[in-house]
């Protein structure tokens, strides 16, 4: 299951790739189109993939990007027999054969592999930080973007207003909040909610938003979302939603068996909140990660990263020797 918002072609050579390396596989994908248009007709003509259109725009950091996990879940459930969903990235791409990843699917006694931790184990900071994400409720039309509608001659006027509320407010956790977005991406604005679903029975989790899950665990959350609406409209307006709604759900419920564990070779820098573009020089990293993939890559950043992992797929596909051996699934 694919998230996109890149070009036809970038999509296109990841559902090639990933079509030559599981023939049976099933793929959907779900595309922004706000971000880019996309040919779904080709892409389904050419792939076999069934393309999903987003209603709105998938905005990072908002409430879509958990929508549109749960909207291929929900597709893909009921219109196929597949027992396990893999969640990518339209910026992501196998850097190990995908029979080793079928072969583990198939030996597994886990239900779900999801690389999150409870909220209440991390520091000081972190949980001030995931309290203010998950805690309060924030409102997208309220946020920096809602300035641009604003005149152009009185827009920087109304940058110096919002800017300085936001100052006197945002060292306070009260009622209202102004939280500030990384990478320079603006503010929205929040309140605390009256009644979270948080408790000590129901402990906030968070982690990676790449999940993969069998259809025991997908079931169990399709319920879990039916039975507690007020849960589904809470995240609705949390902060990075997608790294918590699902992973709560699952994390939470006893009967599942949640294997923790990214089945992704991610490189960070932080402070920012977005991974690094790997290129050439990463390649050892990647193939010797043990990992089934890697994010992200940007084709107009390094377009022959792709082509030398084409190579390799290739080559072990047909049992071939590669240049590096993987060391272990927890690596990167």
């Amino acid at each position: 299951m694919v998230i996109n918002h890149r070009s036809t072609a970038e999509l296109l050579r990841l559902l090639r790739t990933l079509r030559r390396q599981q023939p049976e596989a099933e793929l959907v994908v779900h595309h922004d189109p706000t971000r880019t248009p996309v040919d779904s007709n080709r892409v389904e003509r050419e792939t076999g993939a069934h393309v999903i259109i987003a209603p709105r725009q998938v905005k990072w950091g908002s409430f879509e990007l958990t929508a549109a996990h749960w909207r291929m879940l929900d597709w893909a459930s009921e219109a196929t027999d597949c027992n396990w969903f893999v969640l990518l990235s339209g910026q992501d791409y196998p850097v190990q054969p995908l029979y080793l990843l079928e072969e583990k699917l198939a030996k597994t006694t886990a239900n779900a592999y999801v690389d999150a931790f409870p909220c209440a184990a991390a520091g000081p900071d972190d949980r001030r930080d995931f309290y203010l994400r998950y805690f309060y409720q924030y409102f997208w039309w309220l946020d920096s973007e809602a300035l641009r509608k604003v005149p152009a001659p009185l827009r920087p006027l109304a940058t110096r207003l919002r800017d300085g509320v936001a100052r006197r407010v945002s060292a306070r956790e009260g009622r209202l909040y102004f939280y500030y977005m990384v990478d320079g991406m603006g503010t929205i604005t929040g309140w605390r909610a009256r009644n979270a679903p948080y408790s000590d029975n129901f402990p906030l989790w968070k982690g990676s938003n790449w999940i993969t899950t069998d259809r025991r665990a997908t079931e169990a959350l399709q319920r879990y979302r039916a039975d507690h609406p007020a849960y589904v409209a809470h995240c609705r307006r949390t902060l990075l939603s997608d790294e918590s709604a699902t992973q709560t759900v699952l994390m939470n419920d006893a009967s599942l068996e949640v294997e923790i564990e990214l089945l992704h070779c991610i490189k960070w820098q932080p402070p920012s909140a977005h991974p690094l573009v790997l290129t050439s020089a990463d390649y050892d990293y990647m193939v010797g990660s043990g990992k089934p993939f890697a994010r992200k890559f940007d084709s107009g950043v390094d377009p022959e990263i792709l082509d030398r992992l084409d190579d390799m797929l290739e080559q072990a596909s047909a049992g071939l020797p590669t240049a590096v051996t993987p060391q272990g699934s927890n690596y990167g």
